[in-house]
């Protein structure tokens, strides 16, 4: 199932999601995820952790900018999936996405410290 929303700048951000036969989920996020396309990565993060699956895994890898909003929609839901036992793992980070998540001091708390990492 995929989410589409276009940004200010005319380009979409898109989320699309991908259950797992052993109980994980993984959210593929592409496009630009600000102010205007954060809605998409919420309402899909937020569905996918309504599913109370085992793990829930965030693929970065098609995400061309990141914003504040993107780092609180991702920040809102590791808490909520740490609150619910559920792992939550951001994978396939662009260097740009990697540089901004450095600077905020979450890289680590959501990748385990591997940008590339893919646990498929």
């Amino acid at each position: 199932m995929t989410l589409d929303q276009a940004s200010s700048s005319g380009a979409a951000a898109s989320a699309t999601v991908h259950r797992a036969s052993d109980g994980s989920i993984r959210v593929e996020v592409g496009g630009p995820i600000d102010l205007a396309t954060v809605d998409v990565l919420s309402r899909r993060l937020n569905q996918a952790l309504d599913e109370q699956p085992t793990a829930l895994v965030v693929s970065l890898k098609d995400v061309t900018f990141l914003d504040s909003s993107g780092i609180n929609a991702m920040m809102t839901a590791y808490r909520r999936a740490n609150a619910a036992s559920i792992v939550f793992t951001i994978v396939n980070c662009p260097a740009i996405v990697e540089r901004i998540m450095r600077v905020v001091g979450i890289f680590d708390l959501l990748t385990g410290g591997d940008a590339f990492h893919d646990v498929r």
